[in-house]
């Protein structure tokens, strides 16, 4: 069989898997798997390009689907009870590509144009997350719906001028309810896709070994929280020791990310993250770090230095 097998995801229970395959349809249909009968069914066909099933507390199967003649992806449902039957392809009516169910509320994630938005499902109400020239996928609710984790292109590595999809990625954990910005979790080194949040753990597809293999990583990232400030800035006097630039770089995001509430103390952080993401050629990382640490009305010798560079 050279069929591909493509976005697989458990049930909340994990009695069922639901995939895409290109076995009956080149351009993708979904299938849904019980794991306690070993039974299978195709649930969508040749009308449309289907992808990137999710499981919703509700007892549905969100999915982005494209019909012929449509130029971009709608969100879609089919309500898992019908399954046994015919199943009902219901359409949303609303543009968006890979969502993603919150754990326990009718809340969903998708990405449209390159940006997060999230829908409440009862009162359909709508908010961007989101916005800039980095291009944002993959997002996923953390396995208790506190945070959401999601891939993002943000620096140009294959030195084209653009961001597209064939630069790395990384992951990134943004808090729910939004607070502050998002934290940068893995080495921009190489590509991190499909986050999955389990256990207090990350789940991610990277290209970090030559090839694209299953990787971990604890929900906090690379380095532990830290005591105190005090504590972090031992750590980051050493950060100078690495021999992977990036990995000085995760040091400050962390920093940055933990001690937001302190607008001195990260104003410096951020001025030196950017200045560490221009030297590397990465302007719009470093642009975006400077204007994060112009605060207004503070006489703060590093959110001068921003405005100066």
């Amino acid at each position: 069989n050279t069929a591909d097998i493509l976005s697989p995801q458990f049930s909340k229970e994990g009695d069922y898997l639901s995939f895409v395959s290109t076995e009956h349809d080149v351009k993708g249909d979904l299938y849904i798997l019980s794991l306690t009968t070993g039974e299978g069914k195709r649930l969508t066909g040749r009308e449309a390009a289907d992808g990137a099933p999710s499981f919703g507390p509700d007892g549905r199967l969100y999915f982005h689907r494209r019909l012929p003649g449509d130029a971009s992806y709608k969100l879609a449902f089919i309500d898992l009870k019908s399954i046994k039957k015919h199943p009902k392809v219901v359409d949303l009516k609303e543009k968006g590509m890979m969502p993603s169910l919150h754990p326990q509320e009718r809340q969903l994630l998708f990405v449209q144009a390159g940006n997060l938005f999230w829908k409440d499902l009862r009162s359909d109400e709508l908010k961007q997350l989101t916005s800039g020239l980095m291009i944002d996928l993959n997002p996923t609710w953390s396995a208790d719906g506190s945070a959401i984790y999601f891939s993002r292109i943000e620096m140009d590595t294959n030195k084209n001028k653009r961001f597209d999809y064939n630069d790395r990625a990384v992951i990134h954990r943004l808090s729910w309810p939004v607070v502050g910005d998002s934290l940068v979790l893995t080495n921009p080194s190489y590509s991190a896709l499909n986050p999955h949040h389990r256990n207090n753990q990350l789940f991610y597809l990277s290209d970090g070994g030559g090839k694209s293999e299953l990787w971990q990583l604890p929900e906090q990232g690379y380095f532990p929280v830290w005591v105190d400030q005090n504590q972090a800035q031992q750590s980051l006097l050493k950060m100078d020791a690495y021999q992977d630039p990036y990995m000085a770089i995760l040091l400050l995001e962390k920093a940055v990310d933990q001690f937001s509430d302190n607008a001195d103390f990260k104003a410096e952080l951020l001025w030196r993250l950017a200045n560490r993401y221009r030297l590397l050629g990465h302007t719009q990382s470093a642009l975006s770090r400077w204007q994060r640490c112009r605060l207004p009305n503070t006489k703060n010798v590093w959110i001068q230095l921003c405005h100066i560079d």
